[in-house]
């Protein structure tokens, strides 16, 4: 009931919204608290609670000193289901925002428990909780703003993490088996990425760090929190070499030579410049993102299965269809360089995408 939480209505939102002003702190904390009851309810309905991944989250629950030697009433807590969900309800909307579970499930179609699972492996297998820890001990430390900034590029990442792995189905199974998959690729991607990564997208990674530096952040940590943004690609490389039986780099160089050849790093870059109006507005906005993804994965897995013998896969693929390929190159350039991005561009540049690579998988 809005009235009763002192919440502004439709007409006071959309006042606000044309302002430019945002809700107030009291505000959020009273979504926040509503999302939590909510998402509390979703998750004792599921089966994520019975995981035996949970039993961590239910000893943490207690004081250190109870857990060795209580551990056998721990385990067979009466309340171990509603304190399990709690923490995970509370852990999924601290971190993630009042409206994660909701955008999530709205763009894939997932229930509130799956999004919830993919969180938790997204957070246990990137090491997020030991990097949220180092960015509170920063409290009067730093400015309040670089804090926040810093903050915010890991939600950002834990965010579309959670999303790519419902996307790309590298969160299901049991969660043991998920964090430690992803866990693996996690460790054994760092260091290809560092040889990898195309010099544009390492310089502007460089550029963010000299900011957050000159903002006053420590060096490592601006370093350890910029360099995380690379994992949000992780799930639609493994995906792909899943899929192509190409090793990981192969896979990595593929996916950014798509990339470049239709400026999708630039048509991501705009679409993140775009202000959904309402709901479904973002909807679409997130439904055109995520089908420009997936035309990306088709195409590299179309080189790589048809050139992978190839020195350059994606170039020889090219090769094939040129005319076309060329033809919707220049479309889609036009489509980032004519002004200010829109909903209505993005969907027509994921529209072209899109069709390219059906036609390559038929």
């Amino acid at each position: 009931n809005r009235k009763v939480e002192m919440l502004p209505d439709a007409a006071a939102v959309a006042e606000r919204y044309v302002s430019g002003k945002a809700l107030t702190r009291p505000e959020i904390g009273v979504l926040l608290s509503y999302a939590k009851i909510v998402l509390f309810d979703q998750l004792i309905e599921s089966e994520l609670p019975d995981d035996p991944y949970c039993e961590t989250t239910l000893s943490n629950y207690f004081p250190a000193a109870m857990r060795k030697t209580f551990e056998a009433d721990i385990a067979s807590h009466r309340l171990r289901r509603e304190i399990i969900a709690t923490v995970l309800a509370n852990h999924a909307i601290n971190r993630g925002g009042p409206g994660l579970v909701v955008s999530v499930s709205d763009a894939t179609g997932s229930s509130p428990d799956e999004v919830v699972k993919a969180a938790l492996v997204t957070r246990d297998a990137l090491g997020l909780t030991a990097l949220w820890d180092k960015i509170d001990a920063l409290d009067a430390k730093i400015p309040g703003r670089t804090q926040n900034r810093l903050y915010a590029i890991v939600s950002e990442v834990y965010s579309a993490m959670t999303r790519l792995l419902i996307d790309t189905g590298l969160a299901k199974g049991a969660v043991g088996d998920a964090v430690a998959q992803l866990t693996s690729a996690v460790a054994a991607a760092e260091p290809v990425f560092k040889k990898t990564v195309p010099a544009p997208l390492r310089q502007h990674f460089d550029d963010q760090i000299a900011e957050l530096e000159e903002a006053g952040a420590p060096s490592a940590l601006a370093t350890e929190v910029v360099n995380l943004q690379t994992m949000q690609l992780l799930p639609e490389i493994l995906q792909i070499a899943e899929r192509t039986s190409a090793d990981f780099a192969t896979a990595m160089r593929g996916f950014f030579a798509v990339s470049e050849a239709f400026r999708i790093g630039r048509i991501v870059e705009n679409a993140g410049r775009i202000q959904a109006t309402d709901h479904y507005d973002s909807l679409a906005l997130t439904r055109s993102l995520d089908r420009i993804g997936q035309a990306r994965r088709q195409i590299v897995c179309a080189a790589l299965t048809s050139h992978g013998k190839e020195a350059q896969p994606v170039e020889a693929w090219i090769a094939t269809d040129k005319t076309r390929v060329e033809r919707i190159g220049k479309e889609l350039a036009s489509i980032v360089d004519s002004g200010e991005p829109s909903i209505s561009k993005l969907a027509v540049a994921a529209g072209l995408l899109g069709d390219l690579a059906q036609d390559h998988v038929r």
